[in-house]
């Protein structure tokens, strides 16, 4: 089991309500307050599908157990740096872990834990917690054109249809979102964590 927090959230979107209107054709500003949260509600969506992060953002998962391969496999990207890696320790205290290795070379970023782990704590939870950097910087020049066009897409389709059903026609989501998802999402969703039985994760943690 895991759990994935945001101890630092970006500090912008990469798509603003200006994004929208110039991709919507609007020449008004009457609904500049709905175009924002739309937007920014699509871009959360798009992280949550794909585990992809626009904007430099600052996690921290929390870990139940140590993996068995040695390696954590951290569930946003990219990712530009790893902050720290801590452990519990059999006193209930939190100790910073000495020897890991992040190898941010490739995606997902891993951590490859050393090879004797530490004694931690018995029955608390949890017992290995790291913090990482995700995101492409700290504005939307390097997010992929791609990633902008799903969320100005995802927007727009909100803009258009207020319903999820129009004329008895279901049009929850539009196509050209689901190719880009698809292209992007790597299983790296918080409601689906690589466990030691996921025989699609054991094969990226040795070939990724």
């Amino acid at each position: 089991m895991f759990h994935l927090e945001t101890l630092t959230p970006a500090a912008s979107y990469p798509v603003v309500a200006a994004d929208m209107k110039a991709h919507l054709r609007l020449n008004t500003s009457d609904e500049d307050a709905l175009l924002a949260p739309w937007a920014s509600a699509a871009c959360d969506l798009f992280t949550l599908h794909t585990g992809y992060v626009p904007i430099n953002t600052t996690f921290r998962v929390n870990v139940d157990a140590l993996p068995f391969t040695n390696v954590l496999l951290l569930p946003r990207y990219p990712v530009s740096s790893v902050t720290s890696v801590e452990y519990l320790d059999q006193s209930a205290t939190w100790q910073t872990l000495a020897g890991y290795y992040a190898d941010l070379t490739g995606t997902p970023g891993r951590i490859i834990l050393p090879v004797s782990p530490p004694s931690t704590h018995y029955t608390q939870k949890p017992i290995l917690r790291a913090t990482f950097v995700a995101g492409t910087g700290s504005s939307a020049a390097g997010v992929a054109p791609l990633v902008l066009q799903a969320i100005k897409l995802l927007a727009a389709h909100w803009y258009g249809q207020r319903e999820s059903q129009i004329a008895d026609k279901l049009n929850d989501l539009p196509q050209g979102w689901k190719t880009v998802v698809d292209a992007y999402n790597l299983n790296l969703r918080a409601d689906r964590w690589p466990d030691d039985h996921d025989h699609h994760w054991r094969n990226c943690v040795h070939h990724c």
